[in-house]
């Protein structure tokens, strides 16, 4: 049993319980009184099934995530305010209902959506803004911006420039002169070069992995800033945002031998 102070829950754990009880798995034996979600009932029913003495306590420090995360399934629209039809029962706290699109989104394996929040993202990213440089710093910020006004062609687009930004970080710390990668980066097939500079002297599976990480994040930014009309959508958005992070996370764990000095 968990005390009240040491227990801790965010808005992406928020939606995983959301999810779970939309599914039938949550266990907590919520009545919906016409909605699919009440957050403040599963807000009591997830306290008290952590300490059901201190269940208050749990609710006020802890039950507003709750209602953040159905607004943020609100915005994406997954859920919506109000009974699920005319006529069903209302109580005066309210409640949420899901949308055709949200049903759909149920059906169709909603475990792939991960880090629904846009905070959660935007403090992961923000942790490399002392490695990557505020170049880094402000494409992956813009990028989680751009998700969160569904702008999901800019998103894609930015979250390619910060991927560069590592590439750039990657290289002046590799070379110590910036001046050069800058230059060769502005040139004709500047970000090949580049690349080409970092792998060149590799062990390959480091290589192969860089390489696959700016391939994949170069095409959402290539595609996403032509002037053609693009099919880019929520689902090349999310998985642009998760790439940058993961692209992120091992260049920092693999940063001395991403930037090792070649043998002479």
């Amino acid at each position: 049993m968990d005390n009240a102070n040491s227990v801790t829950l965010g808005t992406d754990q928020a939606i995983a319980l959301i999810i779970k009880h939309l599914k039938g798995g949550s266990g907590f034996g919520l009545t919906d009184y016409g909605y699919d979600l009440q957050p403040g009932q599963m807000a009591y029913r997830w306290a008290r099934n952590i300490n059901s003495h201190q269940e208050g306590e749990i609710v006020e420090k802890h039950g507003h995530v709750f209602y953040d995360a159905a607004w943020e399934l609100c915005r994406r629209g997954i859920f919506r305010p109000g009974v699920k039809t005319f006529g069903k029962q209302a109580v005066d706290d309210g409640g949420y209902s899901l949308t055709e699109q949200g049903k759909e989104w149920l059906r169709s394996g909603v475990e792939k959506f991960e880090l629904l929040d846009p905070s959660s993202r935007s403090k992961v990213l923000a942790g490399f803004k002392d490695r990557f440089g505020d170049g880094f710093h402000q494409r992956s910020q813009e990028a989680i911006k751009c998700q969160q006004a569904e702008a999901w062609l800019a998103c894609c687009a930015m979250a390619g420039a910060a991927s560069e930004s590592v590439l750039l970080s990657l290289a002046v710390t590799k070379t110590k002169d910036e001046a050069k990668v800058l230059a060769d980066y502005g040139a004709r097939d500047g970000r090949r070069a580049i690349t080409n500079l970092l792998v060149g002297k590799l062990p390959k599976h480091i290589a192969e992995t860089l390489k696959t990480f700016l391939g994949l994040l170069a095409y959402w930014r290539d595609e996403a800033s032509h002037g053609q009309l693009s099919d880019i959508n929520v689902a090349n958005a999310d998985e642009a945002m998760r790439q940058l992070i993961h692209m992120a996370q091992w260049a920092d764990r693999n940063w001395a031998e991403l930037t090792a000095q070649p043998p002479i």
